[in-house]
């Protein structure tokens, strides 16, 4: 359907440890869209498995002109893998979605109706609902921000944006430098801070437009003292660019620190009770 809004990619990484069924079943939420991409890019992270390959290769017999993909000898993690996919999508807009999550049915027609009504926004995110089995069963969210100013406020101390949601200008994407290349590291909340400092505008959608899927064991593959590094490197960029100030630099540190060394079901409650909202 062509509502006269402008064409865009939707950038999907994947690697050999996701689940064929849960593919399966973003990649029909892409496919079942009120308003569809111009294209789909899936970012084939290394060697995955067999399963994973049959439902990429039946949903691109369906689709033969709409997906494409593109292979990475070994796995890199997300952060290089979405910088190289980054190079093979051929709009400007660029939406992002995760291997395991269900895009609401009108969530490009919403996202891209907004950006088309408001040619200044560079980023556009939304809201996101959490589930284990099938969307709802948890009741539980995450509302991020909406305006620009209350975005760039909130990234002071917490990512302003869910990146599973996000639709953004290549451009400006490539302008600050990209995703974040070290693997095992988080590669989106400091491509938005340099996009800030770049001047890009942002925008969250206030609403839920992507059921993300949680069990995933989130909570284990941001522990230890490694990933603290990369967080301790990222907050004293800020703090010495000027962004923070010394209290909430070490607020920030002293947050994260605890959330990298506290036991795992410590971790999970503070999560479900104090980072996330319910109905």
């Amino acid at each position: 359907m062509n509502l006269g809004l402008p064409q865009f990619s939707v950038l999907i990484p994947i690697y050999f440890k996701e689940q064929p069924d849960f593919l399966d079943q973003a990649l029909s939420s892409v496919l079942s869209q009120t308003y569809m991409p111009g294209e789909v890019v899936i970012v084939e992270d290394g060697k995955l498995t067999d399963e994973l390959y049959k439902v990429i290769r039946e949903k691109r017999n369906a689709y033969p002109e709409l997906i494409k993909t593109v292979s990475l000898e070994e796995n890199m993690g997300i952060g290089y893998a979405m910088n190289f996919g980054l190079k093979h999508c051929k709009h400007e807009y660029v939406a992002r979605m995760d291997s395991d999550d269900i895009a609401h049915p009108d969530r490009f027609l919403k996202q891209m109706t907004y950006l088309a009504e408001h040619p200044e926004i560079d980023i556009i995110g939304s809201f996101i609902e959490e589930f284990h089995n099938v969307p709802g069963d948890m009741k539980r969210y995450r509302k991020v921000p909406v305006s620009h100013e209350e975005i760039v406020h909130y990234a002071k101390l917490r990512c302003p944006i869910n990146h599973m949601t996000v639709i953004f200008k290549k451009s400006k994407v490539v302008e600050a430098g990209g995703y974040t290349n070290i693997k095992n590291s988080f590669e989106d909340y400091p491509l938005w801070y340099r996009m800030i400092r770049n001047g890009s505008i942002f925008y969250n959608y206030p609403g839920v437009l992507v059921n993300v899927r949680v069990g995933n064991n989130m909570e284990v593959r941001r522990r230890g003292k490694e990933y603290f590094k990369h967080e301790l490197a990222f907050f004293k960029a800020m703090y010495s660019d000027g962004y923070i100030n010394r209290f909430q630099y070490y607020s920030a540190l002293t947050t994260r620190y605890l959330a990298r060394v506290l036991p795992v079901p410590v971790l999970k409650i503070v999560y479900d009770k104090l980072l996330r909202q319910h109905e």
